[in-house]
């Protein structure tokens, strides 16, 4: 099924520039059935999510509705990638994105991994928001430490620290 066009970063309770997703294919993808990106789009403003089912926006966001990026593909800087096995793509968290439906014969699995760096918080959000899906025990402003998310590593100066 298609992926419409979206950023992550608004689907979820985090703020912060040092929010990514690492992409990693378990079969060879290429470029016309890849993840799109709109280049330069991690710098735009944050867009109301929308619900990927039904295409209805979420509500109370507060936030504006998404240009219609499809019917005006010509106007922006759209790039994809072939990918292998063992590849990786790695992006930022407000890129406006998107996956075409999978018209090929071969199947397009991958594995996609969040990630939160040192500026990364907790962030409540008005309205509607889809992750994460249980409260993590977290108050608004708060590192992105916990056991549902993890640190998973540590500058050596911090950890003899800790």
């Amino acid at each position: 099924a298609k992926t419409p066009w979206h950023q992550d970063q608004p689907y979820w309770a985090v703020s912060g520039q040092q929010v990514c997703t690492t992409w990693i294919p378990f079969d060879h993808v290429e470029s016309h059935v890849s993840v799109e990106f709109v280049r330069g789009s991690h710098r735009w403003a944050a867009f109301s999510p929308y619900h990927f089912a039904t295409g209805k926006q979420y509500r109370s966001t507060g936030l504006p509705p998404l240009p219609d990026i499809e019917s005006q593909r010509c106007s922006h800087d759209i790039v994809a990638f072939e990918t292998r096995p063992g590849d990786c793509l790695v992006f930022h968290a407000m890129i406006l994105h998107s996956a075409p439906g999978n018209q090929s014969s071969q199947r397009r699995r991958a594995l996609a991994i969040r990630w939160t760096g040192d500026d990364a918080r907790y962030c409540i959000r008005q309205g509607e928001l889809a992750i994460p899906t249980r409260d993590p025990g977290l108050q608004h402003g708060d590192n992105m430490d916990c056991d549902d998310f993890p640190i998973v590593w540590r500058q050596r100066a911090e950890a003899e620290r800790n």
